[in-house]
């Protein structure tokens, strides 16, 4: 091979990477910002989003392989994700420095725990039966957490419902004497006094926006149990998902067009409007506000950036450490349960729990109240 011919293929590698790394980074940065973009507009925005794990992984690994063959591109890529360093803090925030459980316990003043879960009524997802009992009851009762927040749990207190045995209830009862259940599967479980308020917002036909006032310590703190907008795919919709991610869907093309674009195209503009009414549902209420759930979507969407925009700052990206995924079925990966504060709190530490006997794991924080 001569030396003009090694030069002519040399150039051709770095203008095919030019080229690919420019796609990539047009592509990170539609993901990162497409929550910006009203699904009622556009939904192309909100699909691009979904994506953002992926581009985000894809941009650390380009940015490692150019530091080492060409580093004059690799500055473009450190630009973008400089550019994007709120949505990725977002994703993945970079707490390493929160106090640790036994440091609150020891050094903080008062606090309160919160638990939010999606209990898929008590169903064990997978299959881990114990002889006696709920798994995902056994959870609820060992997080002893202040505060319990769940959804889809309309026959929580149903004596012997999926394995609860009394023993488990009694507990349940003893440990939270104050709580509320509705009959679309809403229930708030509290160590301490409680009022339900109404909440004035539109019938849309899946949010389920419940509202307390929790008597703490002397202070009122209002507080939102949540429940928004499924995905909107059907079993046999999320088989074609499956087969996509496992490279099986190169005759589903029309499935996945109509069957998986569209219904996810019409699930962001519901939640959509559903957190717009949200929004305006927080507004209106003055002092410290807890607003937590099953938000049936990501970090940095629409719905999300606008429940925040009610003043409210995500615990997790606050106390939070790394990436977590709190949904875990039909391989949609995400973290779509979601815990928002604002007032005289602080959010001390915020985790998933390890619990897998639903098909979201529970989300759970311990917040300061200063």
């Amino acid at each position: 091979m001569t030396t003009g011919t090694r030069r002519h293929i040399k150039y051709l590698l770095k203008t095919v990477t030019v080229i690919a790394d420019l796609i990539l980074i047009c592509f990170f940065v539609a993901s990162a910002w497409g929550g910006v973009v009203n699904p009622n507009n556009s939904a192309y925005g909100a699909v691009i989003a979904l994506g953002f794990p992926i581009f985000l992984g894809l941009m650390l690994l380009a940015l490692i392989t150019l530091l080492i063959w060409f580093r004059r591109l690799a500055l473009v890529n450190v630009i973008a994700l400089i550019a994007c360093i709120s949505p990725i803090l977002t994703y993945c925030p970079l707490n390493f420095f929160r106090p640790s459980e036994k440091t609150i316990e020891k050094e903080k003043g008062k606090t309160l725990r919160l638990l939010t879960f999606n209990i898929l009524d008590l169903y064990v997802y997978n299959g881990d039966v114990p002889e006696r009992g709920n798994p995902t009851m056994a959870f609820i009762l060992d997080s002893d957490a202040d505060v319990v927040m769940l959804q889809e749990a309309a026959d929580i207190l149903t004596p012997g419902f999926q394995g609860v045995d009394s023993v488990q209830r009694s507990r349940l009862l003893e440990m939270y004497p104050y709580h509320d259940l509705t009959r679309r599967g809403m229930a708030f479980f509290s160590k301490y006094p409680f009022e339900a308020v109404d909440v004035d917002y539109e019938d849309h036909a899946q949010l389920d926006l419940c509202g307390y006032d929790v008597y703490f310590d002397g202070r009122k703190i209002r507080m939102f149990n949540v429940h928004m907008q499924s995905i909107g795919l059907t079993a046999e919709d999320k088989k074609v998902y499956v087969h996509i991610t496992e490279g099986e869907a190169a005759n589903e093309t029309a499935a996945i067009r109509s069957g998986l674009i569209s219904k996810l195209t019409a699930a962001f503009r519901s939640r959509a409007d559903q957190a717009e009414d949200i929004r305006r549902v927080v507004r209106g209420v003055e002092g410290d506000v807890i607003l937590a759930g099953d938000f049936n979507d990501i970090p940095g969407s629409y719905a999300y950036r606008t429940v925040a925009d009610a003043g409210l700052t995500d615990a997790y990206r606050q106390a939070g450490l790394g990436p977590a995924i709190t949904y875990h079925a039909d391989r949609f990966y995400f973290r779509i349960d979601q815990i928002f504060y604002r007032g005289a709190l602080e959010a001390l530490r915020t985790w998933r729990g390890d619990c897998r006997t639903s098909d979201h794991y529970p989300l759970l924080c311990v917040f300061e109240l200063k």
